[in-house]
């Protein structure tokens, strides 16, 4: 398998992990498990953030890296909107609540924007890898 093929592969995989991770979330919103639904939609866009940090042959071990990683590789440069920076702000924080927090519950409406907004992420990357595995011939 060529260095091409082996990084086509990677970035299938991951991006396949984040839409089944993603159609967790959904069906958690069904079950009205909200937390876990919210720390589905936020791992779902981290596992598509992962993959696309790879086309700059960049991986870390961290949340915060990859998060400040995205960031600088990709909001900053205006490929993405920066937008992208706060509801990826909310969404980690959405799933810090939904797994750890006792006080602070997430709602039905929270959880079906963390749903939605995953989702424009996801949407919005698969499109740039899409188009970067078909044109990009260093991979």
């Amino acid at each position: 398998m060529t260095d091409r093929e082996a990084l086509k592969n990677q970035i299938s995989i991951m991006v396949q992990k984040s839409i089944n991770t993603l159609e967790d979330a959904k069906i958690n919103f069904e079950k009205k498990r909200y937390e876990t639904c919210s720390s589905r939609a936020y791992y779902s866009v981290f596992h598509i953030l992962q993959a696309v940090l790879l086309t700059k042959e960049l991986s870390f071990s961290k949340h915060s890296g990859v998060i400040n990683g995205f960031s600088q590789h990709f909001i900053k440069l205006g490929i993405f909107p920066e937008e992208f920076a706060e509801i990826i702000r909310e969404l980690r924080e959405d799933r810090e609540n939904g797994d750890y927090s006792y006080e602070i519950l997430i709602d039905e409406g929270k959880a079906k924007q963390d749903i939605e907004n995953a989702n424009k992420i996801i949407s919005a990357i698969k499109k740039y890898l899409d188009n970067f595995i078909r044109t990009n011939k260093k991979i």
